[in-house]
């Protein structure tokens, strides 16, 4: 096996890429390396430049808006560029001879979780062991990595309270939502029309530009993984008024455990004659009042599927043991619902034996290590039910447009290659929106 790219190897070359600072001279010392038996006949500059435009240098400039090259304006800076091109070619080579290797600029380009080092991703120990060695090139690598967390925080802080924002009052909120939705929209358009999003090079050399890369496509992922799940209203046309005033019992606000919670739904000890329960059961099912036959007639398999993995779903959606009865009713409600239908999702891993579709009964059985989409998709539709179960129906499609504006904003901030023009979008528009839905 060949020795693992790192920058001690560089540094090695530092004397002889000085000398000659040539993109020949890194041709010449790439071919001589051969790190990979392979049987195609690339030489590396073809591996970097090719007429088809599926080099490293060409598949950068076209898909990361990144023409490395143009960096190389003094010396000092074309030895950057050509440390980086180093990296890139022990990073990406392998994916020209294996189609179970892939390169790390098409990781980027299509964002999803699975291509970054999010737990459990599928290329997630290909990213990280990148993202680690090239950090070791970076100036100030703390600093980035903090400023683009700080940022995301704020971020993802107003995208969990959207929801909260929706469920408030929601006779009142449909205007708002759309008067926010008009304001997301203006933002979005003047982002994209301004050239803000052009590469620019902002003082920053190209090894940094392309760690704040990396660093940014883990938010764009997750971004995209949000956007691409489903908006699916769950059993929508079955939350009737009269079953969404069941949940008006005091019951439901009641705060609980799940070693608390499952007696009241334990189909082996059930008293209808017991007021809180029968609410619960018919909320359950979905029916203004339920009978024992009711009960009886439900799948066993789907309920025993509910019972055995809402803990784990209620720590995926709430992080937090203790929660309302109406939301362990959601839960339990959501499982055996999608067991009973077999609800299935699309992943969109790149060239991965196991891509394609999947039961989402299947990712909760690998909780907490499921893929990512599938607990994306998981959380939207809880909340979504949620929703629905507290008569906020007239508002969902407004908070669905509202939740898009919103991630194609997240994303158009993370999109610059620069860690001041990230800050400069944050700082102008995050106040702005934060005061529109009254945070």
């Amino acid at each position: 096996m060949p020795e693992p790219f790192s920058y001690h190897m560089a540094t090695a070359y530092q004397k002889a890429f000085k000398e000659f600072l040539t993109y020949t001279r890194l041709y010449e010392t790439l071919d001589n390396e051969q790190p990979y038996s392979t049987s195609n006949s690339f030489t590396s500059r073809e591996i970097f430049e090719r007429r088809d435009s599926s080099g490293i240098l060409n598949k950068s400039k076209k898909l990361l808006r990144l023409d490395i090259k143009s960096y190389a304006t003094n010396d000092p800076e074309k030895f950057n560029v050509l440390k980086l091109m180093y990296f890139l070619f022990h990073t990406c080579y392998p994916a020209f001879s294996s189609q179970k290797s892939i390169s790390i600029i098409d990781l980027i380009a299509n964002p999803s979780l699975e291509h970054t080092d999010s737990p459990n991703a599928v290329y997630g120990e290909k990213f990280a062991k990148d993202l680690a060695e090239l950090r070791q090139g970076v100036s100030h690598p703390e600093y980035r990595e903090k400023e683009i967390e700080r940022i995301a925080d704020h971020w993802q802080y107003l995208q969990t309270h959207l929801c909260q924002f929706a469920m408030g009052e929601t006779h009142t909120k449909t205007d708002e939502l759309k008067r926010a939705i008009a304001e997301l929209q203006f933002f979005i358009e003047e982002i994209q029309k301004n050239g803000i999003l052009e590469s620019k090079h902002e003082g920053e050399n190209v090894i940094d530009t392309f760690y704040n890369i990396m660093l940014s496509s883990r938010i764009i992922a997750k971004v995209e993984d949000c956007r691409r799940s489903s908006y699916e209203f769950p059993d929508a046309n079955r939350f009737t008024p009269k079953v969404i005033a069941l949940n008006d019992h005091a019951v439901f606000s009641e705060h609980m455990t799940w070693e608390s919670f499952f007696p009241l739904i334990d189909k082996k000890h059930i008293d209808l004659e017991n007021e809180s329960i029968h609410h619960i059961w018919s909320f359950l099912l979905l029916k203004e009042s339920v009978t024992m036959e009711d009960i009886i007639r439900t799948s066993n398999s789907s309920y025993q599927f509910a019972i055995r993995f809402a803990p784990e779903v209620s720590e995926l959606w709430k992080s937090k043991k203790k929660i309302s009865v109406l939301e362990w009713v959601i839960i339990v409600q959501e499982l055996m619902s999608i067991s009973e239908q077999k609800t299935s999702y699309t992943d969109r891993y790149i060239r991965y034996y196991g891509s394609g579709k999947h039961t989402l009964t299947s990712a909760v059985k690998l909780l907490p290590q499921a893929p990512e989409l599938p607990k994306q998709i998981l959380i939207k539709r809880l909340t979504l039910r949620f929703l629905l179960s507290i008569g906020a129906k007239d508002v969902i499609q407004d908070l669905i447009q509202a939740d898009k504006c919103l991630l194609k904003l997240i994303q158009l901030i993370f999109s610059p290659h620069s860690i001041e023009t990230k800050k400069y979008l944050h700082h102008s528009l995050y106040p702005i929106v934060f005061c529109n839905f009254h945070i």
